[in-house]
């Protein structure tokens, strides 16, 4: 697994995945930064979610991304995580390409 690193801001970046037909994806993300990141999902360039837990004592955010009823019309989906932290102008992306095996 390959991972950037800012400082104490580290995002891992995923290799594309190949996946049979399934009914539930989920992907689970821990991020750690001061001041802590923020974190959104994308899917093809539209925001899917945002929300996050904090942990305060160990500086890290924490998400975890459910994608239900996945099925063909995911087929070389884009799924792409951005990190942000206020002290850093630019964000930390990483993307996944879906390539399904459906039956």
């Amino acid at each position: 697994m390959l991972f950037h690193e800012i400082d104490d801001f580290i995002l891992y970046s995923l290799p594309d995945l190949l996946l049979p037909c399934i009914l539930l994806l989920f992907f689970f993300l821990s991020l750690s930064g001061v001041p802590l990141p923020s974190l959104t999902w994308y899917m093809n360039g539209e925001p899917i979610d945002d929300m996050y837990f904090s942990i305060e004592e160990n500086k890290t955010v924490i998400n975890q991304l459910n994608i239900f009823n996945v099925s063909r019309d995911h087929l070389k989906a884009v799924l792409m995580c951005t990190a942000t932290n206020a002290l850093y102008p630019s964000s930390l992306n990483a993307t996944i390409t879906l390539d399904l095996n459906c039956k």
